[in-house]
């Protein structure tokens, strides 16, 4: 799985899911969330058994962003190449797909959405 796909699958990991039943311990899912998001992410593990709520609430709320970030710096590297393409050329490519697709712009601005809350 490449970078950007991996990126994009992280980040509604960070977003309460309505399957998720009611939560007995709020500070378990939310470290729950966090250890998939990083998993996924491909981030080192961390012993989290000294994480306050606090903290791992206000990770949670700084990540979306990070995702973003990430899902950018990728975006902008493979767009890097195209500026040496003549511009008679660009868009030219009949069937050429585009890297996110619209429910990708869905969850990054859902992410966006979280952080400046």
């Amino acid at each position: 799985m490449d970078e950007l796909s991996r990126c994009l699958a992280a980040g509604p990991l960070l977003v309460p899911s309505e399957k998720s039943g009611p939560a007995p311990n709020l500070r378990t899912v939310v470290l729950t969330r966090l250890t998939q998001y990083r998993t996924q992410r491909g981030l080192p593990e961390r012993d989290d058994s000294d994480c306050t709520l606090e903290k791992a609430q206000k990770e949670t709320a700084q990540e979306p962003l990070s995702v973003v970030e990430r899902v950018q710096r990728i975006l902008d590297q493979d767009e890097r190449p195209a500026l040496d393409v003549p511009p008679h050329s660009k868009g030219d490519t009949l069937g050429e797909v585009p890297l996110i697709a619209t429910r990708d712009i869905s969850q990054l601005r859902t992410l966006l959405s979280i952080d400046l809350k």
